[in-house]
């Protein structure tokens, strides 16, 4: 009895179930031609092209052998997590250039292997990049350094 690779042969089934759907759902509209295109010629050849696709995905998980499932790694997909949160949480109030700085050092600790001096070389010529490219670049509105409120 052949062992099939159950990664891609969910992958297949889901390849196929979303272009069928895609050629169902568009068979209401208009197909038009190649020269002239309807609403549902785009969405119908798409739907093709992934029922095609699930369908030769299906036939290579059934003539291979499992894989076995790699390890979780739980600490950097939470550092990376808690980074991206620490931009959206600061941003406003520390600024480009602080908070470039603060993501790349929490990021640092996702994997051990990385030194501490390539580290801070890096955030550096992250956050003035940043600041080239979205301050000055693009003109959009964010404070480069932490915003200063007075009280009172």
């Amino acid at each position: 009895m052949r062992r099939t690779n159950k990664q891609e042969l969910a992958a297949g089934l889901l390849f196929g179930a979303v272009g069928a759907a895609a050629i169902l759902l568009s068979r209401a509209d208009e197909m038009g031609s190649a020269s002239q295109m309807g609403p549902a010629y785009f969405p119908t050849l798409l739907g093709a092209v992934l029922l095609i696709l699930g369908v030769l995905v299906i036939i290579r998980a059934l003539r291979s052998g499992p894989l076995p499932l790699p390890s979780f790694a739980g600490r950097p997909l939470l550092l990376v997590l808690a980074a991206t949160a620490l931009f959206a949480l600061c941003i406003a109030k520390a600024g480009l250039i602080v908070t470039t700085l603060a993501v790349v050092i929490l990021s640092r600790f996702a994997r051990a292997e990385y030194a501490w001096r390539e580290t801070v070389l890096l955030a550096v010529a992250l956050a003035a990049f940043c600041t080239v490219l979205f301050h000055f670049g693009l003109g959009l509105q964010l404070p480069l350094l932490p915003v200063l409120t007075r009280s009172g």
